[in-house]
């Protein structure tokens, strides 16, 4: 049975475990100066992106200037609150993995609207029963690449990140058609751009004696010594939403913590949380109809490969039983 929700995705806020290397003039301001750079790909079954990758820059969040949303408790040697991000600081206050209002904030700073719209998910057999070890087949997905950022000025990585976008997307398309179908559950919903066939999303230069903008959670290869960075994934269908929103990991249903941490070089450690919820109640679809060759004339479909579709308005489901 083909079933269809209604989702969205929000980023709530994040906490400053511990703050970054900071240009040693402190000419960007006092601590962190830090934004947050979100992609998502919205893909088929087959793997082909519905419409083109979006990408959201929020507003720099830190010590005053450019612009910048004012917060953060770092001090000056004199003890001075001159603000910028410092180790222990949550935003928007405590328990930052709780949505707070206003939603999204005007301020383009968390909690803010990530995505919304529809997952559909083709499972077998009845709702009535447990999903776990049916098969289901998915016929979108999206794709969610959320990363942190510190702010400096000077050379930084982000051209370099942004070729490492644009060169991802035959890869993501590969990964779409490789969790299309199977047995549920599958793999974890969340993955690294290794496991997409990228050794690396982006490759940076050494960032000691010099300021730069930069990716948090930079590390460095074993072997080479580069410093490399490698974002998270978060993969969403119809069915891995209705996990989530199942599970509880100490932070609220359909919570989930991303954790992006420095080599110790760089010293910065951060995390966030990316929410998901289902607005609405989930509907049943009639069945989706494949083209045949032989087709009864006035039939409504069309020849050529095109597959035919009922009408979508869907039938409401009752919750289906929890364990």
């Amino acid at each position: 049975m083909r079933i269809q929700g209604h989702y969205r995705v929000s980023l709530n806020g994040f906490r400053c475990n511990n703050s970054t290397w900071d240009d040693a003039l402190n000419r960007d301001g006092f601590g962190d100066e830090l934004f947050f750079q979100i992609e998502y790909r919205y893909l088929d079954g087959a793997g082909n992106l519905l419409g083109e990758p979006a990408r959201r820059v929020t507003r720099t969040l830190g010590a005053p200037g450019d612009g910048r949303y004012v917060f953060g408790s770092a001090r000056d040697i004199f003890g001075n609150l001159q603000f910028g991000i410092a180790s222990g600081d949550e935003f928007p206050g405590p328990r930052p993995y709780e949505r707070r209002e206003p939603f999204p904030n005007p301020e383009d700073v968390p909690p803010l609207l990530i995505w919304e719209g529809d997952l559909v998910s083709d499972w077998e057999g009845d709702h009535t029963t447990y999903w776990i070890g049916r098969r289901v087949t998915h016929e979108n997905i999206l794709f969610i690449t959320p990363t942190i950022w510190e702010r400096d000025p000077g050379e930084d990585a982000m051209s370099g990140w942004l070729r490492w976008q644009v060169a991802a997307d035959e890869k993501f398309g590969a990964k779409a058609k490789e969790i299309v179908s199977g047995v549920w559950p599958v793999a974890a919903p969340v993955f690294d751009a290794v496991s997409l066939g990228i050794q690396t999303g982006a490759t940076l230069t050494e960032p000691l004696g010099q300021a730069g903008t930069r990716p948090i959670g930079t590390t460095r290869d074993a072997t080479t010594g580069e410093l490399l960075f490698t974002p998270q994934v978060l993969d969403l269908t119809q069915a891995r939403a209705e996990e989530m929103l199942a599970r509880n990991e100490g932070y609220g249903l359909g919570v989930r913590q991303f954790s992006y941490r420095d080599a110790d070089i760089l010293h910065g450690d951060y995390v966030f949380w990316l929410q998901v919820e289902r607005i609405g109640i989930l509907r049943e679809l009639p069945p989706r109809i494949e083209p045949t060759s032989l087709q009864p004339p006035g039939s409504g479909g069309s020849l050529g490969g095109t597959t035919i579709l009922l009408p979508e308005e869907g039938v409401p489901l009752a919750p289906r039983p929890r364990r």
